[in-house]
């Protein structure tokens, strides 16, 4: 039993790392700049500062973030439906 559990992980291995070096780390390498500012120290260097939640703040009060925002569910709300039902019909006239 002991032998399965070890070839089983030794075949989700590939994908684990693969799935964290390509999926989570951007996330989390994303989520660490949101919630840092760079701050300029001289001419050729910066240093980041942590600044919290306040780039979601002035996000969110920027009309340009909130337009794209809009833009970005309304294509969400009607195009991924159609698309899916255009696939549908599709697939089920080459059936």
């Amino acid at each position: 039993m002991k032998k399965q559990s070890e070839i089983a992980y030794a075949f989700l291995a590939p994908f684990l790392v693969l799935f964290v070096a390509f999926y989570l780390s951007p996330i989390a390498y994303a989520a660490y700049l949101s919630l840092f500012t760079k701050k300029r120290i001289g001419l050729h260097s910066a240093q980041d500062v942590f600044s919290g939640v306040t780039n979601y703040i002035r996000g969110f009060q920027d009309i340009n973030f909130l337009t794209s925002l809009k833009n970005i569910l309304i294509f969400g709300i009607f195009q991924i439906p159609t698309m899916l039902i255009a696939a549908l019909i599709l697939a089920l006239l080459l059936e």
